[in-house]
């Protein structure tokens, strides 16, 4: 589960991406709810960073799409299901808090064995213009 990662802003940013692809792209207003109501927890934390665009892979999410998904969260009317979705949520909660401020750039954060054209390994430094070059 997410909260057994190290928690730094990469893996909040990666958490954020891949709750609102689920989210986003399943017709399910039952599956919407429940990973809004996810989202919900985290974009306090995610408000907190200093941009305002999440990129994972070929997706990119704004806060404002983040916030739109997160307004969709619903409580189950199944008592044990909405028990175990508030014990999830606080969880996150806790794991997300720890997130804040803390970002990797070693190498592995933002690409495993990036090296320059000499093959050198860059020390977990990679700059904009690798990144956006992949």
């Amino acid at each position: 589960m997410t909260v057994t990662s190290p928690a730094n802003e990469n893996a909040l940013r990666s958490l954020a991406v891949r709750l609102f692809g689920i989210w986003f792209e399943d017709p399910n207003q039952s599956v919407k709810g429940c990973i809004g109501k996810l989202i919900d927890a985290i974009v306090p934390y995610l408000e907190d960073c200093s941009y305002k665009e999440f990129i994972e892979g070929p997706r990119v999410v704004t806060l404002a799409q983040l916030q739109e998904a997160a307004a969709s969260k619903k409580d189950k009317s199944d008592h044990f299901l909405a028990v175990m979705m508030d014990e999830r949520c606080s969880t996150l909660r806790a794991w997300a808090g720890k997130c804040r401020k803390n970002f990797s750039c070693r190498c592995g954060a933002l690409g495993d064995g990036m090296q320059n054209q000499e093959g050198h390994d860059r020390g977990g430094l990679v700059s904009a213009a690798a990144v956006t070059a992949t």
